[in-house]
């Protein structure tokens, strides 16, 4: 999430969203104390290409952008409000650069945008075998030999015998080591999504949209949903033919 004020003339750029972005949210506002824009929301890629206003040729006209992945809908410049969303269904598989073309280097601007970006996991390491990592140490056992002692006597006809009791010491041995009981894990945020809204067009193909919002299990907004499981927050609509 950002904003864009800085004064300028001609192309300029407002921020670059790499590639793996969802819900990307570009739009323009009227500045303190400004009347009508004088300003236009351009796109193109990183080599310079424009997908959108490039060349000083604007769209007054609302425009489907297809890109690889995902798709972008432009409302079209107006005196009104100009805007610049993602309509999935999956992410970038490019990165796109936002650009302001200004035609007034006095006059204030006012770009606020927005973005998602997939959180970045670290693979998981298996646990390595206690057997691996451990040196085995040496069994030490210990055994008293027995001995017996035999005495005699001939002074009468008794005799006496002593006899040495065996005395062994008993080895433990450590069995493998146990692995620790499973435990179930908390339920964690998962995605909500809202109804349908009314179709962008009363005739031919328009779009849908609806709010999908991460949720845990409270019904307070997360982070923590996947994002490769999110529902797509639009669809393709047709009420008639024109």
């Amino acid at each position: 999430m950002g904003n864009f004020t800085k004064k300028s003339k001609g192309y300029t750029d407002v921020v670059k969203i790499p590639a793996g972005s969802t819900h990307i949210k570009v739009r323009q506002h009227m500045a303190k104390d400004q009347t009508r824009y004088t300003a236009y929301l351009a796109l193109r890629r990183p080599n310079g290409e424009y997908l959108l206003n490039g060349k000083f040729m604007i769209s007054t006209s609302e425009t489907i952008i297809p890109l690889n992945g995902s798709v972008l809908n432009y409302s079209g410049w107006s005196q009104k409000d100009e805007w610049l969303h993602s309509m999935g269904p999956g992410p970038l598989h490019e990165a796109l650069v936002i650009q302001i073309l200004a035609t007034d280097a006095k006059k204030p601007l006012d770009v606020r945008y927005s973005f998602y970006m997939p959180r970045r996991t670290t693979p998981q390491q298996p646990l390595a075998s206690l057997m691996l990592n451990q040196k085995a140490a040496p069994l030490q056992s210990t055994t008293t030999v027995s001995t017996t002692t035999r005495t005699t006597t001939t002074t009468t006809t008794s005799s006496t015998t002593t006899s040495s009791s065996v005395t062994s010491s008993n080895v433990f041995i450590p069995g493998p080591p146990t692995a620790p009981s499973p435990t179930t894990p908390a339920p964690g945020p998962e995605w909500v999504t809202g109804p349908w809204m009314i179709c962008t067009r009363t005739c031919d193909t328009g779009w849908q949209s609806r709010t999908v919002q991460c949720k845990d299990q409270s019904g307070k907004l997360s982070k923590g949903c996947v994002l490769g499981v999110r529902p797509s927050a639009f669809r393709q609509c047709l009420v008639k033919k024109c």
